[in-house]
Formats: C-alpha cells, structure tokens, sequence
C-alpha cells in the first residue's frame, strides 16, 4: 500500500470513528518520556515502514513556559542494541519560551544513541494548528537512509517529504535494525540539554491507521502487513519526593476491538 493509499484511508477512517472499549492486554512497560504503543516483528522479518495519523491537539490557554508534547511514528529506539537509532516524524504542541505563546508545528529527527543533546527539525513547509489531521510515515531506503512524509488534510492538502541519512556517531553511521515500530506521545527534552520538559495537558490522541510493514532482508521487498495486535502498552510516568512515589501522566487507555489499527492515548497527570 502506498503513503498516499494510506493517507486517504486514514482521512476516512477519522471521519468517523465508533465508540472504544478499555483495552484487553497485559503487556505494559513504564517510561519517563514515551507513552503509546510498540511492535514487533513476526516471523523473522524486519521492519521497513511504519505509518499512522492522528489529530492536532489543542493546547490548553493557561499552558506555561516549558510545556511540550511531541507526537510520532517511528522505527526502533526501543531496546539497547548496538546501533541504536531512530528515524521518526510528526508533531509537537507546545509553550514555546523564544515567542512567549503557545506553538503548533511537524517535526522529524534521526536519534542515534550517542548523540549529544539530539533535537527534532521543524518542518517549516507544514503549517498546524489543533484540530488540524495529520498522516505520517517512515519508509526505509536502506540500512542508513530513510524516508520520512508528512501530509496535512486540508484545503488544499500540504504534504512534505525528505530523503534522511542517519547522523554520524562515533565516526560511522548506525544501522536500521527494524526491531520495533512504534506510534508515541512523547515528553521532549530542554533544547541543548537531556533534562525532560514538563508535559502540557494535550488531552487525548486517537492514533489511526497504524500499520507497519515488514521484510525480508536483504532486498527489503515488502513481506507483510502488521498492525497492533500483540502491541507493548506504554505509561509515561514521573518520580516523585515528599513523599517518595511514582505518579502516571500519560497512558494508552482504549482501542477499537474491530479496528485493530487504532488505540489513543490520554494525559493523567497532574
């Protein structure tokens, strides 16, 4: 399926979306930045794309300084293997401190474990806004080169799309791996530093469409089709002194059980 057969189809499906039930799964992990879903492959094969929309979330008019939320898809990053990257694209939603208000805008990024106060780019080609829908892709090239796309619903529609070549570490590029794809609400860091922003209140994000492709290496020639079943369930959640505890702020709270490409994620914290 192409990204834009998957970007139409997205766009219907967010016209009307039938009542959720809680999910049914015991696969959850904690985290302190992500909260969302994760896959793995099946039957021995890689992931070489991954796709999935949602819509702009509004940030909320009392929003202060250093509030963020970033929203993505991507592929690996999830466990501590040599190599480690991750190529991903999408949104953030955000008080931002330069312009003193609050600022909507598409972003991409090549993490790479190593990296020194890695930051996302803003694609300036996109203009956002809440309530704004948006479809978003990562196809890979080869093992150091991915596509990333985004398109914007709209009249007229604006899309956008760039060839990425993973970022130097060390003296050499690492690899794509295709061991996980994923679809997140993530808690940005302070530019130029590793210290964590504070999570705006975006609300909940319905994410839809999700679906990643996987293949067989060496030719990377499409193999199958996966979407959530079997997803890894992430709460983002933050410790806490006085007393000691450890409090949620974000989780995956329901999916639809007959479209097993959507879930969403709500803010609970303080």
């Amino acid at each position: 399926m192409t990204f834009r057969n998957w970007a139409s189809r997205f766009f219907i499906r967010t016209k009307c979306v039938p009542a959720q039930a809680p999910v049914v799964t015991t696969r959850w992990e904690t985290s302190r930045n992500w909260s969302g879903a994760s896959i793995l492959p099946r039957n021995g094969n890689t992931f070489t794309e991954v796709a999935g929309g949602w819509t702009v979330p509004q940030v909320p008019a009392d929003a202060q300084p250093f509030q963020s939320s970033s929203i993505w898809v991507g592929l690996d990053g999830q466990r501590r293997y040599f190599n480690s990257s991750l190529p991903q694209i999408g949104t953030t939603q955000e008080f931002n401190v330069t312009t003193n208000g609050i600022e909507y805008y598409a972003m991409y990024q090549w993490w790479a474990r190593g990296q020194v106060h890695a930051k996302p780019h803003k694609i300036r080609d996109i203009t956002l806004t809440a309530g704004d829908s948006v479809f978003c892709n990562v196809q890979v090239v080869d093992k150091t080169h991915a596509i990333v796309s985004i398109v914007k619903f709209g009249t007229p529609n604006q899309f956008w799309s760039k060839i990425l070549r993973a970022p130097k570490i060390a003296g050499s590029r690492p690899q794509i791996s295709g061991a996980t794809a994923e679809w997140i609400v993530e808690r940005p860091t302070l530019p130029d530093s590793d210290e964590l922003l504070n999570l705006i209140h975006y609300g909940t994000v319905d994410f839809t469409a999700c679906v990643a492709v996987t293949s067989h290496l060496p030719d990377f020639s499409p193999t199958e089709y996966q979407s959530l079943d079997g997803a890894q369930f992430k709460r983002m959640v933050e410790p806490l002194d006085g007393p000691t505890r450890i409090v949620r702020l974000s989780e995956p709270r329901r999916w639809v059980p007959d479209q097993p490409e959507a879930f969403n994620v709500t803010y609970v914290g303080p």
